[in-house]
């Protein structure tokens, strides 16, 4: 079962991964929504002073509006991809805790973590699969502890 143990913590470090991945793209964004709000504050600030004076052509302002909608849409989209990232990155430090409490769990006690028949069962078709093909078994495992942490 040693393979087994091996699959877990090579789960585990890939949630880690993709948790410290998504920690970087919510940096990113929150740096592209700070510099999208400096751009429209820059270009509605240029508006009403345009307003004001009226001595720019209606085109200019026109230009600025067109600008100023598409930077909107893009902070709306920026701020969309945050909040999905941002539930990414729970649901994916949710599934590190998880694992990495099968792990501590099997470790403590390895009869007793698969005297459940249907789990013992799973993880010895893992472990077939494993030498004929470990895609799969890996592929198993990871359904497995899926459906493990729901």
């Amino acid at each position: 079962m040693d393979n087994v143990l091996e699959f877990l913590i090579e789960i585990n470090n890939e949630y880690k991964t993709r948790y410290l991945s998504y920690e970087q793209d919510i940096s990113r964004i929150k740096e592209h929504i700070t510099e999208t709000e400096n751009k429209i504050s820059e270009i509605k600030d240029s508006i009403d002073e345009s307003y004001v004076v009226m001595s720019s052509s209606q085109t200019a302002n026109e230009v600025e509006n067109t600008e100023l909608q598409s930077l909107t849409n893009l902070l709306e989209e920026y701020k969309d991809n945050f909040h999905k990232l941002s539930d990414n990155l729970e649901n994916c430090a949710h599934k590190v805790d998880k694992t990495e409490q099968i792990i501590k769990e099997y470790n403590e006690n390895k009869d007793s973590a698969l005297s459940d028949r249907h789990l013992k069962d799973k993880l010895e078709l893992v472990l077939k699969l494993m030498k004929p093909d470990p895609e799969r078994a890996k592929h198993e495992l990871t359904t497995i502890i899926k459906n493990i942490c729901k």
